[in-house]
């Protein structure tokens, strides 16, 4: 694991004498209006809390050491729990490997890059290695709220901190192909925005949503929108007078993670100048008919500094909550 660290910081380190500034841009209204490095590990660290009925939060930061014990000796726990050929076929070539290509690989390529250059931004010393270590810290705290289930062992956490993980900070890295996924394809993320829940002491509505709309596939108006999540979506989007641009999607939303079975759901998403200004899931991900967040700017004057997050659960109850462009923010449920 220090290999690769060291590895990662080396890499990124020289990357900075070329590197450009390519997927970070300050942002004063919409979801990304807080996009620091602590929201960035709020949402990714707890991304798996979409799924309650197959990963728990409790005792996260203890099961921390238990990663690292699976990590650590990567050879012995990949031979104890099947050998290398169960390890490809479950994480490279399975149905339970989509992931791994589509938020490991290509997801958190696009975080470590936009972290990366956001540390640049704010002028703050050696950028991508700061980068590499928010991704790391990032994605340490998935794999032990992951490793809750347990169906996850070793060779997850293996594959996607040794491999998925490490390749994608590699490509990222390189200006053509960050360049390629940003101009391209128009990648975007469209992050949640957590809400701690006092009674239960646990975080909720956190998650990361990256979206991709090939320009090669788009018209001046028009745009295929695929939307890259534990609800994976693909949909359509209609730029519309004064700068609004309206989405929707429709796809699975996913309950076991291991084989991919979900329910069908779809979202809604309000756009003006690029900014997500609103989002609408209905049979949402963590037991929600309906999740809207109306982020920063989305009511005018009326919520420029806050994000508002309301939902109906599959049980009636309704979950509202606020944050003030914080990390995270308070939320309740009558």
């Amino acid at each position: 694991m220090l290999f690769r660290f060291l590895l990662m910081v080396s890499v990124c380190y020289a990357s900075t004498a070329y590197a450009e500034m390519i997927a970070y841009q300050k942002h004063e209204l919409g979801s990304l209006s807080n996009d620091t490095p602590l929201s960035y590990y709020m949402n990714a660290t707890f991304d798996t809390v979409q799924n309650p009925d197959y990963f728990s939060q409790k005792g996260i930061y203890k099961r921390h050491s238990l990663v690292w014990k699976r990590i650590s000796k990567p050879h012995d726990n990949i031979k104890r729990e099947g050998g290398y050929d169960k390890l490809i076929n479950d994480e490279f070539l399975g149905i339970r490997a989509v992931p791994n290509y589509t938020l490991h690989l290509i997801g958190a390529g696009y975080d470590f890059r936009r972290m990366s250059e956001w540390y640049e931004a704010h002028e703050v010393s050696y950028p991508y290695a700061w980068g590499t270590a928010t991704i790391i810290a990032a994605e340490f705290g998935n794999e032990a709220l992951e490793s809750s289930q347990r169906d996850i062992g070793a060779h997850d956490h293996i594959a996607d901190m040794y491999f998925f993980d490490t390749a994608a900070k590699i490509l990222f890295a390189n200006d053509r192909i960050a360049k390629f996924m940003v101009d391209e394809l128009q990648m975007t993320v469209w992050n949640f925005r957590p809400m701690y829940f006092p009674a239960d002491h646990e975080i909720h509505n956190a998650g990361t949503n990256y979206i991709l709309r090939p320009r090669y596939l788009s018209t001046e108006k028009t745009s295929p929108l695929i939307h890259m999540g534990l609800m994976p979506m693909l949909g359509v989007s209609r730029r519309l007078p004064e700068q609004f641009r309206l989405s929707v999607g429709m796809g699975p939303s996913i309950r076991n993670p291991m084989t991919q079975e979900g329910m069908l759901g779809g979202g809604f998403f309000v756009e003006k100048n690029d900014e997500l200004m609103a989002s609408i899931y209905v049979n949402a991900s963590e037991h929600y008919r309906v999740r809207l967040n109306l982020y920063p700017g989305a009511l005018g004057l009326y919520n420029k500094y806050t994000n508002i997050f309301m939902a109906i659960e599959r049980n009636n109850t309704m979950a509202m909550g606020v944050d003030f462009n914080l990390p995270f923010g308070l939320m309740g449920k009558i």
